[in-house]
């Protein structure tokens, strides 16, 4: 098992629509190739945290990094794990109306929400203290 943690910047602002097609996308892909993980974005910032085989995980980084929707990637964390720590793709989203989508699974609206320790203690110790800084 195999996870890589990184940082980007959109080259611009998401809409809604690009948003949720990103989502529908993204979640499609990762069921397919077994890859699991979590994805913040705020005001064009990107946070990923993605994991699974590690030949799998390294493709769909190629292909981030060749994405030309985003820049300035920076790898935080590109190692090994004992096991995966998102059974499930969740993906947050900021100002982000759902009455309308149907939210696949996996989606969790973490922007909308106040975090508790206790809601911290879900995710990684890496990417709780990206929460922490990334959504203060």
């Amino acid at each position: 098992m195999h996870h890589i943690i990184y940082i980007s910047t959109a080259v611009t602002h998401f809409t809604d629509i690009e948003l949720k097609e990103l989502l529908v996308t993204s979640r499609n892909y990762n069921l397919k190739e077994s890859i699991t993980g979590v994805l913040f974005y705020n005001d064009r910032c990107f946070l990923q945290a993605i994991e699974g085989d590690e030949k799998n995980v390294r493709s769909l980084y190629t292909r981030i990094k060749n994405n030309k929707n985003h820049k300035g990637i920076i790898t935080l964390f590109d190692e090994k794990i004992d096991s995966r720590k998102y059974p499930e793709w969740s993906m947050a989203y900021q100002d982000l109306s759902l009455t309308d989508l149907v939210i696949p699974k996996g989606y969790d609206n973490l922007l909308n929400r106040n975090f508790t320790e206790s809601d911290l203690n879900n995710y990684s110790l890496k990417v709780r203290v990206f929460i922490k800084s990334f959504f203060p």
